[in-house]
Parts: C-alpha cells; sequence; structure tokens
C-alpha cells in the first residue's frame, strides 16, 4: 500500500511539473522538506487539540488566524509547503534550447471542524494534491469523515443582505477566453482566502460597507509556483444594504495568466450570474 501511494504522488508530481514547465525528467526527492511557504503545524500541536474540549479562541491563540474559513460545515483551514524534491528539464527549441531545476511542492493542510458549540470536533493534517483547490479540499475532507450531508453546488439566487451590511458577488464565467480550471481564481483580503472560483462559479460575500481592495492571483493554492505571483487587484466600494459584483477571468493565450478584473452594471451582472453554481 505504501509502494502504491507513493508512486501515485510520484506520478502526480511529474505530472504537475509537466504542465508548468514544459518537459520534465523524473522527481528526485529530498530529505529535507523545507517549508517553502506558509507556517508548518507540528504533531504536537495538533495533539493538543481535545475534540469536544478546546475552543475555537484556543485554537486561534495557538494558531492564528485561518488563511480560509469554510462555513457549512465550519472549518478553521492552515495550509503550508514544502519541498518534496527537486526535477530538472529541459526544452528543446530550434538552434538551442534550456534547462533548469524547479522545486516539486507538497501542500499540507490542518482542518480543524468545530461543533456548534465552537469546540474543535476534529483536528487532522492531509495532504493536498496540486490540482485540488483549497476550499474543495476541505469540503471533500468534512465529507470524508461524515461531517456535513452530501450537497450539491447551488445555483445562482439573489441573497437577501442583512441590516446595515452589503453583499459583494464575485463570479467567473465559462468563456473560451478564460483559462481552464487548472487555475482557480483565488479572492484575497487581508491576507485571508475569501473564495476560490473555477469557471461558471459565483460567490455571495457578506461584508460591511466600505472600501475594499480584493487581490486575486491564479495560483494561490500553489503558492510557493511562479503563477501565484500574477496578482490582479481592484478597489470595490461597497454601499450599505447594496450588491456590488466583481466579474473575474484569467486570460489564456500569451502566456499571461494575471487575472482580469472588472466591475460590470448590476443589469449586466444578474444576466451573467443567471446559470452560475455557487463556489464551496
Amino acid at each position: 500500500m505504501a509502494k502504491t501511494k507513493i508512486s501515485t504522488r510520484i506520478a502526480l508530481l511529474a505530472l504537475w511539473v509537466l504542465a508548468t514547465s514544459g518537459c520534465v525528467v523524473a522527481p528526485i526527492p529530498s530529505s529535507e522538506h523545507e517549508v517553502l511557504a506558509g507556517t508548518q503545524v507540528t504533531a504536537a500541536e495538533v495533539e493538543s487539540f481535545t475534540p469536544g474540549m478546546t475552543t475555537k479562541a484556543e485554537v486561534l491563540a495557538k494558531l492564528g488566524n485561518p488563511y480560509t474559513v469554510l462555513e457549512a460545515p465550519p472549518i478553521l483551514v492552515y495550509p503550508w509547503t514544502t519541498r518534496w524534491g527537486t526535477a530538472p528539464w529541459l526544452v528543446a527549441l530550434p538552434g538551442g534550447g534550456g534547462g533548469g531545476v524547479i522545486d516539486v511542492p507538497e501542500h499540507h493542510v490542518l482542518l480543524v471542524a468545530l461543533d456548534d458549540q465552537d469546540r474543535v470536533q476534529l483536528a487532522e493534517v492531509s495532504e493536498r494534491l496540486p490540482v485540488d483547490s483549497l476550499r474543495e479540499h476541505a469540503h471533500r475532507w468534512a465529507e470524508k469523515h461524515g461531517l456535513c450531508g452530501e450537497q450539491q453546488p447551488e445555483p445562482f439566487a439573489p441573497r437577501m443582505i442583512p441590516p446595515g451590511q452589503a453583499v459583494l458577488y464575485v463570479y467567473r464565467l465559462g468563456s473560451f477566453v478564460d483559462l481552464t480550471n487548472v487555475f482557480v481564481a483565488a479572492i484575497v483580503w487581508q491576507g485571508s482566502l475569501l473564495t476560490e472560483l473555477r469557471r461558471n462559479e459565483y460567490a455571495a460575500l457578506i461584508l460591511p460597507p466600505g472600501s475594499y481592495t480584493v487581490f486575486v492571483s491564479p495560483d494561490a493554492k500553489n503558492p510557493s509556483s511562479s503563477y501565484a505571483q500574477k496578482v490582479a487587484s481592484l478597489t470595490v466600494q461597497l454601499q450599505p444594504e447594496e450588491a456590488a459584483f466583481l466579474r473575474v477571468s484569467i486570460p489564456q493565450g500569451g502566456g499571461n495568466v494575471t487575472p482580469r478584473l472588472l466591475l460590470p452594471a448590476p443589469e449586466e451582472a444578474l444576466k451573467e450570474l443567471s446559470g452560475l453554481t455557487a463556489a464551496w
């Protein structure tokens, strides 16, 4: 079983390197798994959380704020990335070529599920595949452990805006000019991941009124990749008890995957949102 798991991991890592660099020689495992991004959580820290007793406040005091939070079911998500190994690559071109060595990452996630009293229900470190979005991974983990029922993506429906609040609809269409779902548009504000969008998905973010500078990365789920640095930003003004709309796309062709952001008129946005499904 262990050999099968290792072989599967190497095959997936090889495919990831092939997708991101072009041509690859077999990845070489590393004996020292250096942390490339995020803050590593130790086994002792995880074991210190007692189900039914440790509170959310105690988790936050020990680990700080999570990178993202699932609301249904409530799960605190703490990701980090280590170097699994390295991979030499070579691209042959007419009249020459190029090559080098790149890091092959391994993605870890501490998932802390809370009960209805904001106490730890289950805490576990798991490994996320490079092609999985962070929030999808957390939701599948919750389903695996019976922490939520089987859920289907919800079709778009306007949200009721709580008094004194505002709603920001962020969405991504399934246009042919939008890059494939290997790249997930990650919406980040104040260092926290608000949502991740594949094509044909939307999220409704309930926020206090004010001015927000939203950052969108095409590959925040793989923070050590070069694509994660191609971030776009846009400032959005949210008015009390009103909705604002942000359309996101990741261009394909030409090698530039920096997201494109647009604030469409409400009438146009509502037509485009029709038929989209909610992101996790």
